[in-house]
C-alpha cells in the first residue's frame, strides 16, 4: 500500500498524541483506505487516524496564503467547538506545506470515532426498523443536539445528515459533527433568522425519513414556540425547507439529461439515448436497438393510439413497459426541432417525481430519434409494475374499512405531490395502481409538470379528475369530505398542534 509523507508539513498544532503518532511513522504513514478523493482534496484512513489533505494551485495558492488553508481552518474550528461542548472528531494535528511563502497543501489529522456510523446510513437502513419508542428517543436526542449547536453559536453552512456521525453511548444517541471548515462560530446564540435557514438545511434531508408526527416532535423538542409566534416561525421554516429541498430535487432530476455517476447520455445508431448508468441498463437498451419497434410489436399491447403506442415487453425473462411517442408528420418534426420531445419532457419530469419520493414506475431509458434536429420516433422504457391492479379493480375487491384506509393513503400521497410542486395532469383512477400490500403507484406522466410555485387553484384543478371518479363510485359525502380534509392536511404546511417548550 502507498504511504503519505509529512516531512514538508509545518505544524500549526500538534497534540502529544499526534506527536507520538508521527514519531512512530517518521518514514510516512501507510494508507489503508481512501475514503474520498478528487483533484483538489482527499480523505484517507491511516491506522486509526483520518487524514484530510487539501491541495492548492493557481490563484488559490495566493488566496490561501492570506486566509489560511481549509484543512487548518477546520482543525481550529473543531477545537473551539470541543471547548464549547460540541462533539467533534478529536483533532491531533494540523499544518501546511509552504514553498516560497505560498501554501501548496495543508493537512488535518483526527482520531477515528470508535463505533461511529454515518447518520445518513443509519436513517436509510436502521431507523425504519426501530420500535416506536426508540424512534421517539432518536428524534428527541437529535433535536436537542441541533438546538445545542445553535445555542453554542455554531452556524454550519452545510448542515445535513451526511455530515453527522452517530456514535453509540449506552442507551442514548451521541452525535458528532464533521466537515467544519464551512462553520461559523458566533460569540452568542445565533439569531432566529439564522436558525430557520440552518434548520432548513438539515430538515430538507431529515423529513424524508420522519413521519408527520415525528417531524412535529422534532420541532417541539428543538423548542419551537407555541401559539401565534410558533405558527409564524413554522410557516417561515416550512417555506425555507421546501425552497431548499426543491433546489436539491431539481438538481438531482436534471442529472438524467447528462453523463454522471447516476446517468449516461450517448448518441448511436441515429438515436440520442438517456439512461441509468450501469451495465444492466446498457444491455437493455442494446436489446432494443437498432429498431425498438420490433420489440414493441412483439409485446402485449396496452395502448394503440395516434399519439402513443405502449406495450409490456420481455427482455431476458423480465417484464418492462415500453412506450413510443409516434411521429405525426413533417409539421410535428418541425415543431419539435428546437424543443424537447414529449418523451424527454416525460423522462425529466418522471425523475423529478422520483427524487421527491412520489411513487411512479422507475424510468430506465429515454430514446429519441432525430435527423438534422427534426424529431422522429421517441421512446421511454420503464420498470413494469407487477402484482398490482388499477385502482377501480382494487377498490371493488375490498371492504368499506379498507376503502377508507386507502382513501387516507391516496389523500396523503396526492397532498404531498401537490405540496412538492407536482401536477399529475390526468389523475383518473385507471392511472393509479395498487398492490395487495397497499403500495400505490402513479402512472402515465405524459401531462405532468413540476412548478416552482404551485397555487391552490392549480392543485384543486389537478385533483378534480380524481374526485370525478371518486363521486362516480357513489361514495358517501362523509367519505369524500374525509378524503378532501386529508388532502388539505398534506398539501398545506403543518400546524404545530402540540404544546412546545421554549
Amino acid at each position: 500500500m502507498t504511504k503519505i509523507s509529512f516531512k514538508d508539513i509545518r505544524w500549526d498544532y500538534l497534540s502529544e498524541e499526534g506527536s507520538a503518532w508521527l514519531n512512530d511513522r517518521h518514514d510516512g504513514a501507510r494508507i489503508e483506505e481512501t475514503v474520498k478523493e478528487s483533484s483538489k482534496r482527499r480523505v484517507v484512513y491511516l491506522q486509526g487516524i483520518y487524514l484530510k489533505e487539501v491541495r492548492y494551485s493557481g490563484i488559490a495558492v495566493l488566496l490561501k496564503g492570506i486566509s489560511g488553508g481549509t484543512a487548518c481552518k477546520e482543525g481550529r474550528i473543531s477545537r473551539k467547538l470541543a471547548e464549547r461542548g460540541i462533539s467533534v472528531p478529536q483533532v491531533i494535528g494540523y499544518g501546511k506545506a509552504v514553498n516560497n511563502g505560498l501554501v501548496r497543501r495543508d493537512v488535518l489529522l483526527t482520531r477515528e470515532v470508535a463505533g461511529g456510523k454515518s447518520l445518513f446510513d443509519f436513517l436509510h437502513r436502521e431507523f425504519p426498523q426501530l420500535a416506536a419508542g426508540e424512534k421517539r428517543k432518536f428524534v428527541r436526542g437529535f433535536a436537542a443536539y441541533v438546538r445545542k449547536l445553535h445555542d453554542a453559536g455554531a452556524l454550519h453552512a452545510d448542515l445535513h445528515i451526511g455530515n453527522i456521525l452517530l456514535e453509540p453511548e449506552g442507551s442514548e444517541y451521541r452525535f458528532v459533527l464533521l466537515d467544519n471548515d464551512r462553520l461559523t462560530l458566533k460569540n452568542g446564540k445565533i439569531s432566529t433568522r439564522q436558525r430557520i435557514r440552518n434548520l432548513a438545511l438539515v430538515l430538507s434531508n431529515l423529513r424524508n425519513h420522519l413521519s408527520r408526527t415525528q417531524y412535529l416532535r422534532f420541532l417541539r423538542e428543538y423548542g419551537l414556540p407555541s401559539g401565534e409566534e410558533g405558527r409564524v416561525l413554522l410557516s417561515a421554516l416550512e417555506n425555507s425547507v421546501l425552497a431548499h429541498s426543491k433546489k436539491i430535487w431539481n438538481g438531482k432530476a436534471r442529472q438524467c439529461l447528462s453523463n454522471n455517476r447516476r446517468f449516461s447520455k450517448e448518441h448511436r445508431q441515429g438515436f440520442t439515448i438517456y439512461r441509468k448508468s450501469g451495465l444492466r441498463w446498457k444491455n437493455l437498451v442494446d436489446a432494443l436497438l437498432p429498431d425498438p419497434d420490433l420489440m414493441l410489436e412483439q409485446g402485449e399491447i396496452f395502448k394503440a393510439g395516434r399519439t402513443v403506442r405502449a406495450a409490456r415487453i420481455t427482455i431476458d425473462g423480465q417484464s418492462y413497459f415500453l412506450k413510443r411517442y409516434n411521429c405525426k408528420g413533417f409539421i410535428y418534426r418541425l415543431r419539435n426541432a428546437f424543443r424537447r420531445s414529449r418523451a424527454v419532457r416525460t423522462w425529466l419530469v418522471s425523475w423529478g417525481f422520483r427524487v421527491r419520493g412520489i411513487p411512479i414506475p422507475e424510468p430506465i431509458a429515454c430514446i429519441e430519434e432525430r435527423r438534422w434536429r427534426l424529431l422522429g420516433r421517441s421512446y421511454i422504457l420503464s420498470v413494469f409494475v407487477s402484482e398490482s391492479e388499477s385502482l377501480p379493480h382494487f377498490w371493488s375487491g375490498i371492504d368499506a374499512g379498507r376503502q377508507k384506509e386507502l382513501l387516507g393513503k391516496l389523500a396523503g400521497l396526492l397532498g404531498r405531490m401537490h405540496r412538492f410542486g407536482c401536477l399529475h395532469g390526468d389523475l383518473k383512477w385507471n392511472n393509479i395502481l395498487v398492490s395487495r400490500s397497499g403500495r400505490i403507484v402513479l402512472t402515465d406522466l405524459d401531462g405532468s409538470r413540476i412548478l416552482s410555485r404551485l397555487g391552490s387553484k392549480s392543485a384543486r384543478r389537478d385533483l378534480r379528475r380524481f374526485q370525478r371518479d371518486l363521486a362516480s363510485r357513489q361514495i358517501a359525502a362523509a367519505e369524500r369530505d374525509f378524503f378532501l380534509a386529508c388532502w388539505r392536511r398534506w398539501a398545506s404546511p403543518p400546524e404545530p398542534g402540540v404544546r412546545t417548550r421554549v
